[in-house]
């Protein structure tokens, strides 16, 4: 038979442990509540095939170099930047259902070939095509939790690769949807 006594004598605020008595092999257990623990770094365990002196795993942390920021990046992992506040993804949400044209056609949807779709690759004036749609992406350049540079990258061109291959869980038309230029024509 077990039971569990809790002392009722609490100071300042803190918890006592909790005492349990087991009758039966006549022990006491201290029981802590447990403690906030920062979590580990992220890792990746590899396990050498040749090594026989050692059967648990090798683990190691893989960073990179950025070259062109210089910043430590996870092996495999997306570059993150820091946005400005006011443009977080929310901050998006609610831009793209208080503001009007951001497409900057003024509702109209415009056929886009590869020569006028090219002239839109500026910081100031960028398109950019995803899945045969064209997208003003310019008032999106501050959002973009992957920096601007990221994003200029398929600036002025078809970025349909480029996006799927970094994000294939975004639903950009449906985040982009007012945004929207007109089709893209790739033969034009």
């Amino acid at each position: 038979m077990s039971t569990t006594t809790v002392d009722e004598s609490q100071k300042d605020g803190e918890q006592e442990p909790e005492k349990i008595s087991n009758d039966e092999q006549r022990t006491n257990i201290t029981v802590h509540p447990p403690k906030f623990q920062e979590p580990a770094p992220p890792t990746i365990t590899t396990t050498s095939p040749t090594s026989k002196s050692s059967p648990l795993p090798v683990t190691t942390t893989a960073f990179t170099k950025d070259d062109k920021t210089g910043m430590a990046t996870m092996a495999g992992r997306r570059h993150k930047v820091a946005l400005a506040p006011g443009h977080s993804h929310l901050d998006w949400v609610r831009k793209t259902n208080t503001e009007h044209n951001l497409s900057g056609t003024n509702g109209q949807l415009l056929r886009v070939g590869r020569k006028e779709l090219a002239k839109h690759n500026t910081k100031e004036d960028c398109w950019m095509a995803l899945r045969g749609k064209v997208y003003n992406i310019t008032p999106y350049l501050a959002f973009h939790p992957g920096g601007v540079e990221e994003l200029m990258r398929g600036a002025g061109r078809d970025g349909t690769k480029l996006f799927d291959h970094r994000h294939t869980w975004v639903n950009a038309e449906s985040m982009m949807a007012k945004c929207l230029v007109g089709i893209f024509i790739p033969n034009d």
